[in-house]
Formats: C-alpha cells, structure tokens, sequence
C-alpha cells in the first residue's frame, strides 16, 4: 500500500520516482535557533537544512558533527513547531543508536 501511495501524491512521485531535485526557501529567520555550540560550517549546514522544502542530504566524514548539526536541526524543527516527517538512515546501527540517544540527552523524546 506505500507503493500506492506514493503514486496518488504528485509531490512525492516528482521526488522519488521522476528525480525532481529539492526546493528550499529564500530566506528563513535563524535566530531563535540555537547554534551557539555548532561551528562555521555546521551553521551553513543548519540554514541550508531548515530551508529545505523537501528533503535534506546530509553527508560528511565521520567526526565531522553530524550527529551534533542533526540534534539541533530536530530540535529546532520541534521548537519551530514545524510538522514534519523524519527518516534517519545510516551504514551502521551504532550511528542511528548514537543520534537517538543524544536526542534523549538533549530532552527530545518520541
């Protein structure tokens, strides 16, 4: 049935199936977000990831602050009260366990 589904959303099937690249607003208000603990970099990353209309890549070599930019980035979408989906995927389970329990650290539940 997601197969399904995902043909009846014209959004999604331009997405996914006929590969349309990712939107993203002009312009977005950062500051009530905190990012007082993230670098130069992982900053751009955090205004190019709340901009996202779509979808959001985020890739880097490990010890990079990924897993710092992603707490932030959920926790700033949750603050925003922004409705949304979140699809975490990773080459290792020890990544994914890693970011959930910094989520929990960090006060972010369910």
């Amino acid at each position: 049935s997601n197969l399904v589904q995902l043909y009846r959303n014209e959004r999604l099937l331009d997405l996914i199936v006929r590969n349309r690249a990712p939107s993203f607003d002009s312009q977005i208000d950062l500051s009530t977000v905190a990012t007082e603990h993230l670098d130069e970099g992982q900053v751009l990353a955090m205004h190019h990831c709340l901009r996202a209309k779509d979808y959001v890549l985020l890739l880097g070599m490990p010890g990079t602050g990924k897993t710092t930019l992603l707490v932030s980035f959920i926790k700033a979408l949750i603050q925003g009260n922004r409705s949304i989906k979140i699809l975490i995927s990773s080459y290792t389970h020890s990544a994914v366990d890693n970011l959930m329990a910094k989520l929990l650290e960090a006060g972010v539940s369910g």
